[in-house]
């Protein structure tokens, strides 16, 4: 494992931490909820287990467990995925942290030897798989206040 690789792990960490508890605690105090369901249409429940699943990316990530770790990698491309599909009705800036985090989620690998086009490959393929989870899950909570005017 290289320092860089570690830096890496310790930035995507450093905000999955931070978006995870308050997603992750929605369930008790609904402020993410109810704004992600009035502006991209998510049900209620979403915003706890997108936030529990971070936590989860957290945890494996310093587990020690090198497959704990890629597997890490590859859950953070379909929650980037994710991101994607729920700022692709935002100024574009706003999708900037999902682009940067997609691409750390392709260095970890390549720092511990994956072949690059491969990794780009596949955790492109996650992240499409993301963004179809969020058009569906999306179609399960209410409408969005911008499609209902």
């Amino acid at each position: 494992m290289s320092d860089l690789e570690l830096y890496v792990r310790y930035a995507e960490c450093s905000v999955l931490t931070l978006a995870g508890f308050a997603l992750g605690t929605d369930a008790l105090h609904g402020a993410v909820s109810k704004t992600l369901g009035a502006e991209k249409g998510f049900p209620r429940w979403f915003p706890t287990l997108a936030g529990l699943w971070e936590l989860a990316i957290v945890g494996m990530n310093f587990s020690g467990d090198a497959d704990l770790i890629l597997l890490a990698q590859r859950m953070l491309a379909v929650i980037m995925g994710g991101a994607l599909y729920t700022h692709s009705t935002d100024p574009p800036p706003k999708s900037i942290g999902a682009i940067l985090w997609f691409g750390m989620s392709c260095a970890v690998p390549v720092f511990r030897g994956a072949d690059l086009l491969q990794t780009v490959l596949r955790h492109g393929a996650l992240a499409v798989g993301g963004v179809v989870i969020g058009k569906v899950v999306a179609s399960l909570g209410p409408e969005p206040k911008s499609h209902s005017a």
